[in-house]
C-alpha cells in the first residue's frame, strides 16, 4: 500500500473526524513549530465517554525525546523519500516497548502516521503492543480522537483493500483486534460514540475480508439484545456502524437479524431519521427469495405511509427490490399516490415523479420545471425505465414537449434520466429515436452543455445515430468549429476523430459501420 493518506479509510478524514490542524502544522516553515504537544483537555470536557481515557493519558510521561528523534526522522524522510525504507526499521527499533504511550498524544499519533505511513511490520507491532496491553487500554485508546485515527491507520496497512497480499501474521494480529473491537459486551454502550463507531466501521470492513468469525458473533450476540439494536439503529452514529453491518454480513446473518430483531419494525424503523438508512442499505443487501419476499410485502402494505412521509430513500430501495418480481406493483402504487391511475392522467406520471409532486392531469400540458426536479425522484425514474413493464414511464416522456426534453437534458438530475432511458434495454429503438429527436436537432446545444453532453455521448455509444446522421453530423462540425473557441465543443471534436473524418472520411465511415 503506497499512501494510506490516500486510501479509501483515510481520504475523509477532515471531514468524518473534523479539525485535526494537520496540514497546517506539516506546512510550516519552522520544524521547531511543525510538532507541538496538543492538550486533549477541551476534547475530554466535551465526552464523558472519555473521562477515564483522560486520567489514561496523565498516567504515563510524555515522551519527548522519543517525539523530538520522529521529528527529526519525519523532515529527513520527507525531504529524502528514497532513504525511508531504513530509518523507517531503525525508528521502529527506537519506538519498540513505547507504543502505547505514543498512542496517547497528538504529535506523536500525527509523526507515527507521517513515518511508518502503510509500513507494514510498524502496523503488525503496534498492534501486536495494544493487543497485549489488555482490553480496557484498547477500548481507552479507541475513545481518544488522535488515536483513533492512528488506529484507523494502523488497520488499513494490514487489510488488503487494495487487494495486496494478507499473510498469516498480519491476519492474526488483526484477529486480536477484532476479538476487541466485536466483542459486542464491550463496545455496545459505546457504539453511538462517533469514534468508536468510526474504528468499528473499518474493523468490520476489514473483517469481511480476513473472515476471522468476530462479525458472527457480534451480529448474534447483538440479536440477543433486539430492544438494544433497535435503539442502535436510531442513533446518529451508531446508525453508520449498521449500515456497514448488513452490506458485510452474509445472508444467514441477515436471516437471523430479521427473524430477531427487524420482522415487524421495518415500517417503524423506515420512518425514522437515521434508522432508515441501514433499513435502505439491509433491503439492498439481501439475497435469497424468502427474505427479499418477507422485507417487500412487510414495508409494500405501508407503501402510501411511506410517501406520505417523504422517505423516498425506501421507496428507490423498493422500486429496485421489484425489478423481475413485482414490478406491475410498483408502477400501480406510484400511480396512485401521484393521482395518475386513469389513462387521461398518466402523461403527468414522469413529472410528477421526477419532482416528487402531485398534480392533476388538467394542469400537465406537456411540460413542468424541470429546475424542481428531485434526487429521488430521478432514481426512482430511473430504475423504472428498466421494468419490463414501463409502459406508463415511456409514454408519459414522449408527452413531453422538445422544449422540456431539451431542458430535461442540461439538468443534472434529468441527464441522468436520458442517459438511463437510451441506455436501457427494455425501451424499443423507436421509442429512443422519437425521444432523441429533438436533442439532434439542437445537437449544437447538447454539444457545447457540460451537462448535456453526456447525453450526447450515450446516444453516439448507443448507435442512435445510423451512418448516415453520423456523415452529416460531422460535416457540421466541421464547419461550426471553423474560428469557433469553445472548449466543449473542440472536446467533442477530438472524441469523434474530427481530424480523421476530414483527412480519411471512407476509412472512418467504415470503421463507424463496424460499430453499428
Amino acid at each position: 500500500m503506497d499512501n494510506v493518506w490516500s486510501s479509501e479509510f483515510t481520504k475523509d478524514f477532515d471531514k468524518r473526524y473534523g479539525r485535526t490542524e494537520y496540514d497546517k502544522k506539516w506546512k510550516k516553515k519552522n520544524s521547531s513549530q511543525r510538532w507541538t504537544r496538543t492538550s486533549e483537555t477541551d476534547f475530554y470536557e466535551r465526552n464523558k465517554l472519555t473521562a477515564n481515557a483522560e486520567n489514561f493519558e496523565h498516567s504515563m510521561e510524555y515522551p519527548s525525546e522519543l517525539i523530538e528523534y520522529m521529528k527529526q526522522i519525519a523532515c529527513i524522510i520527507k525531504d529524502d523519500p528514497v532513504v525511508s525504507g531504513d530509518l523507517q526499521r531503525k525508528c521502529l527499533e527506537e519506538c519498540r516497548g513505547s507504543e502505547i504511550s505514543l498512542c496517547k498524544y497528538s504529535t506523536s499519533c500525527f509523526l507515527i502516521d507521517e513515518i511508518f505511513n502503510g509500513y507494514h511490520d510498524a502496523a503488525k507491532q503496534w498492534m501486536i503492543e495494544i493487543m497485549q496491553s489488555g482490553k480496557e487500554t484498547s477500548l481507552q485508546l479507541i475513545c481518544m480522537p488522535w488515536a483513533c485515527h492512528t488506529l484507523e491507520c494502523l488497520l488499513s496497512s494490514l487489510s488488503n483493500v487494495l487487494d495486496t497480499k494478507v499473510n498469516q501474521a498480519a491476519k492474526k494480529s488483526f484477529g486480536k483486534i477484532a476479538s476487541v473491537a466485536l466483542n459486542y459486551s464491550l463496545v455496545n454502550a459505546l457504539l453511538n460514540n462517533e469514534s468508536v463507531s468510526l474504528v468499528l466501521q473499518d474493523v468490520v470492513e476489514c473483517d469481511s475480508v480476513v473472515q476471522t468469525g468476530y462479525l458472527r458473533r457480534f451480529v448474534k450476540a447483538a440479536c440477543r439484545d433486539p430492544d438494544s439494536v433497535l435503539k442502535q439503529w436510531k442513533g446518529k452514529q451508531a446508525s453508520h456502524l449498521w449500515d456497514i453491518i448488513v452490506q458485510k454480513a452474509d445472508e444467514d446473518l441477515r436471516q437471523i437479524l430479521y427473524h430477531s430483531v427487524l420482522e415487524g419494525k421495518l415500517f417503524y424503523l423506515s420512518l425514522h431519521m437515521f434508522a432508515n438508512f441501514p433499513v435502505q442499505k439491509y433491503m439492498l443487501s439481501v439475497k435469497s427469495n424468502e427474505l427479499i419476499i418477507n422485507v417487500f410485502d412487510e414495508l409494500m402494505s405501508h407503501f402510501m405511509d411511506i410517501c406520505a412521509e417523504f422517505k423516498w430513500g425506501i421507496i428507490v430501495a423498493l422500486v429496485q427490490m421489484a425489478h423481475n418480481k413485482n414490478e406491475v406493483a410498483i408502477v400501480k402504487k406510484l400511480r396512485n399516490y401521484f393521482g395518475c391511475r386513469s389513462r387521461s392522467a398518466r402523461p403527468a406520471f414522469v413529472p410528477c415523479v421526477f419532482t416528487l409532486a402531485c398534480r392533476t392531469s388538467e394542469q400537465f400540458m406537456g411540460t413542468f420545471d424541470v429546475v424542481k426536479g428531485q434526487l429521488y425522484g430521478s432514481l426512482i425514474l430511473q430504475e423504472l425505465i428498466n421494468y419490463e413493464h414501463n409502459k406508463t414511464v415511456i409514454m408519459s416522456i414522449k408527452s413531453l414537449t422538445d422544449t422540456t426534453i431539451l431542458e430535461l437534458a442540461r439538468d443534472k438530475k434529468g441527464s441522468f434520466l436520458l442517459q438511463a432511458l437510451f441506455k436501457s434495454s427494455t425501451v424499443s429503438r423507436t421509442d429512443k429515436e422519437l425521444i432523441a429527436k429533438p436533442l439532434k436537432l439542437k445537437w449544437h446545444e447538447v454539444i457545447t452543455n457540460n451537462v448535456s453532453n453526456y447525453v450526447f455521448d450515450v446516444l453516439w455509444a448507443n448507435n442512435l445515430y445510423d451512418i448516415m446522421e453520423k456523415e452529416k453530423l460531422m460535416d457540421e462540425l466541421s464547419k461550426a468549429v471553423i474560428g469557433n473557441h469553445c472548449k466543449m465543443l473542440r472536446l467533442m471534436c477530438t472524441k469523434l476523430n474530427l481530424r480523421k473524418f476530414r483527412e480519411q472520411r471512407k476509412k472512418w465511415l467504415k470503421e463507424q459501420e463496424q460499430d453499428l
